[in-house]
């Protein structure tokens, strides 16, 4: 139950623009700062379950760390930060969509050099069997370097949308809280 109070921090990819990179900073210290405290809760509840029942003031159930209020302003906060993380990931989505279309772009460059080098050598198209110019207009995917940005064409071509945490378990965890709370 305590894992869904966490929230995972957007890592920093070297192809982010530098808005990007503005924005995630802040976020990252802010998801930092909620996930220790997280863990100053779980420490506390920890303490107050496991302790002696006689060294257990009121104050320490009911106004600490380990009371229930403060866990539900943790769960607010934990939503609060998985809609910034969602924010955050459309800055990411775009990013990743022109890093990608760098890559694809350089591929197209690498396919006219190399085919003007074949030219050069000889081969014109029009002269070529026909089962034979497929082969020359692909014979560019075997350069080192077209290798390279193949497989990271390959990396690049769908989207990964950064999440903080699960919204429906935070919202869950919240109405369980909240029908705990009422019933007593």
């Amino acid at each position: 139950m305590n894992h869904s109070l966490r929230i995972s921090s957007p890592a920093e990819r070297d192809w982010y623009s530098d808005d990007t990179k503005k924005a995630l900073v802040p976020l990252v210290k802010e998801i930092d700062s909620h996930n220790k405290k997280v863990d100053i809760h779980e420490e506390a509840r920890a303490r107050v379950e496991s302790g002696d029942i006689e060294s257990i003031s009121s104050k320490d159930l009911f106004e600490g760390p380990a009371s229930n209020t403060y866990r539900f302003d943790l769960y607010g906060k934990a939503l609060e930060l998985c809609n910034k993380v969602k924010e955050f990931s459309q800055l990411h989505v775009a990013d990743h969509k022109k890093r990608h279309n760098e890559i694809v772009d350089q591929l197209e460059s690498w396919q006219v050099r190399i085919r003007e080098e074949l030219t050069k050598l000889g081969y014109v198209e029009e002269t070529l069997h026909q089962g034979h110019r497929q082969s020359v207009n692909l014979f560019y995917r075997m350069h080192p370097e077209v290798v390279k940005l193949l497989l990271l064409e390959q990396s690049f071509k769908h989207p990964d949308y950064p999440s903080g945490g699960n919204r429906a378990v935070l919202i869950d965890g919240m109405n369980r809280l909240r029908k705990q709370c009422l019933a007593t």
